[in-house]
């Protein structure tokens, strides 16, 4: 899942930067956000034996990904101009 979803964030990254890059600075951390929402409803405990330990791991995970994506996005994109 996190190769796909780096791989659709790239897809996104050019699409917008393309448009206006200024709309990053938005952009990026409403993703991030709603990238949240399914960790959020593990900590509903649908799914039973669900930690907040857990939980939190993978919103810590999504964070450190972005963390590393958007500067590799903003490489990628400077170096194909």
């Amino acid at each position: 899942m996190t190769l796909i979803g780096t791989a659709a964030g790239y897809l996104g990254w050019t699409a917008v930067s393309r448009r206006s890059a200024a709309a990053l600075k938005v952009v990026v951390p409403v993703v991030l956000v709603l990238s949240m929402i399914p960790d959020l409803l593990l900590a509903t405990k649908f799914i039973p034996a669900t930690s907040g330990t857990g939980v939190a791991g993978l919103m810590l995970m999504h964070v450190v990904v972005t963390a590393v994506a958007v500067p590799a996005y903003s490489l990628t994109s400077r170096a194909g101009a």
